[in-house]
C-alpha cells in the first residue's frame, strides 16, 4: 500500500531546485545565496529587478542635487546684494535656504537609504547556517557520485 502522502509530495520534491556546494557571492545586487540548479525565476527576477532600478535611481539622484547647488549660488548671490546694501526681501538665503532645501533633502535622504542598502547587501556575510548547508550538499554530492561509481 503507498502513502497517499507520499504521492502527493513527489511531483513538488521533483521539481524543487538542488543546493550545490557553491555561494552565489553577495553583490549590491543579492545577499549571500546558495547556488541552486535549476535558479529559481523569483531569484533571477529579483536580481534583475535591482539592476533595472538602479540606473533611474542615479539619475533621480542627480536632480535634487543640482536644484540644491542652485538653491546656494542663489543665496550667495542674495547675500552678495545684501552686503553692497540693496534692499529686497530675502527669498532664498539666511532662514529661507532651509525650508527651501528640506524637500530635496527628504528626497536625497530616501535614495541615500536606498543605496546604503545596496551597500549593506554586498558587505553582508554569509551566515553560518547558509555555510553548514553548502557543506552539507558538497557532501552529499561527493556521496551520490561515490554511489554512481
Amino acid at each position: 500500500m503507498v502513502d497517499d502522502s507520499l504521492v502527493l509530495l513527489e511531483p513538488r520534491l521533483l521539481s524543487r531546485p538542488i543546493v550545490s556546494a557553491t555561494l552565489f557571492r553577495p553583490s549590491m545586487y543579492n545577499g549571500p545565496l546558495p547556488r541552486l540548479k535549476p535558479q529559481p525565476d523569483h531569484i533571477s527576477g529579483m536580481i534583475h529587478n535591482r539592476r533595472v532600478a538602479r540606473r533611474p535611481r542615479i539619475d533621480r539622484q542627480r536632480a535634487p542635487f543640482s536644484q540644491d547647488q542652485d538653491l546656494r549660488v542663489e543665496a550667495q548671490f542674495e547675500a552678495g546684494l545684501a552686503a553692497k546694501g540693496a534692499r529686497f526681501g530675502h527669498l532664498f538665503s539666511g532662514p529661507h535656504l532651509a525650508a527651501w532645501r528640506a524637500p530635496l533633502d527628504s528626497h536625497l535622504g530616501e535614495l541615500r537609504a536606498a543605496f546604503d542598502r545596496d551597500a549593506a547587501r554586498a558587505t553582508r556575510p554569509t551566515p553560518p547556517d547558509l555555510v553548514r548547508q553548502l557543506k552539507a550538499a558538497g557532501r552529499d554530492h561527493e556521496q551520490d557520485a561515490r554511489t554512481r561509481a
